[in-house]
């Protein structure tokens, strides 16, 4: 059995396999388009059939229920969430699906996600597009940061190594690739959490959640953003530590692992005022250690 840091590098350097991180649902209907387009924050009515977009889906009130990838195609559009947010995604779309001729039908079948640079030796799908086989569903996964490659693949399974979750994780968190219902949920707002670029048309007009958007985008501010985590040692950090600054707590870890290359790490929503750089004690239920605030993504 191979180690987390052979998984690790593995992924790094060629190709590797984790399940179940997204799950899918198809919108199927002669209206697909024009309802996504109504909800989701991202362009769907002017994406040419085949293409991948980033979007968003949010509240009324406009904030985050999951950053989705969606797979455009003429009367059938391809959803895709992390799948701590599969249900939600799925009840708030069921829930403003009236008036419109598209159903919602799961995508059967085991979802895998391939990760690593040598994705192109062994699927052959290209950057932000996605393809029917049949048998599976392949669809490529445009990152929230730029360099990273990443692969769905619902339905028959790839012959490809399957990795520890664990080692997953940490090239998760180094790539800035924050999980949906985890470490970014409905008590965020958008732009707290670094996926509104890529993911937000704001010239499309009216989707669920517009109005904080564009108010903060145009003259607002907020208080919290998505940053990484690095500790003093290399025992991982415990999810729901507290970041504590000089004067006041800052945020809590959301997600953690321990990298080969950097050693315990993890996100957090912190307070802007505390930069990358700051130096801050990470309060657990084994005790308090020293780490420091960084940006994202870490490579």
């Amino acid at each position: 059995m191979a180690s987390i840091a052979e998984d690790y590098h593995r992924l790094r350097e060629s190709v590797g396999a984790v399940d179940d991180v997204y799950r899918a649902v198809s919108i199927v209907g002669p209206d697909a388009r024009r309802f996504l387009h109504g909800v989701l924050s991202a362009d769907i009515a002017s994406a040419p059939p085949g293409t991948v977009l980033r979007s968003l889906l949010l509240t009324p009130k406009g904030r985050l229920v999951a950053h989705l990838r969606v797979a455009v195609g003429d009367e059938r559009i391809v959803a895709i969430t992390d799948a701590a947010a599969a249900d939600d995604m799925v009840e708030i779309l069921e829930r403003f699906r009236f008036r419109v001729d598209a159903r919602i039908v799961p995508i059967d079948g085991t979802s895998t996600l391939l990760c690593g640079p040598a994705i192109a030796d062994i699927c052959d799908v290209a950057p932000a597009r996605w393809r029917d086989e049949g048998d599976r569903f392949v669809v490529d996964i445009p990152g929230v940061h730029p360099g990273a490659r990443r692969v769905l693949v619902v339905g028959t399974r790839p012959d490809v190594p399957r990795v520890d979750p664990g080692a997953y994780a940490a090239v998760r968190i180094e790539d800035g690739e924050p999980v949906s219902g985890v470490d970014v949920d409905e008590g965020s707002i958008p732009h707290e959490t670094g996926l509104v670029t890529g993911a937000v048309s704001f010239t499309k007009g009216c989707y669920l959640g517009q109005e904080l958007v564009s108010r903060i985008e145009t003259r607002g501010h907020v208080n919290r953003a998505l940053r990484g985590i690095v500790a003093a040692e290399r025992t991982p950090i415990a999810a729901g530590a507290t970041v504590q600054g000089p004067e006041r707590d800052l945020g809590v870890v959301t997600s953690s692992a321990v990298s080969p290359e950097r050693g315990a790490i993890g996100m957090a929503l912190v307070r802007v005022d505390a930069g990358p750089g700051t130096e801050v004690t990470l309060q657990g239920p084994g005790g308090s250690r020293t780490g420091m605030i960084v940006a994202l993504p870490m490579r």
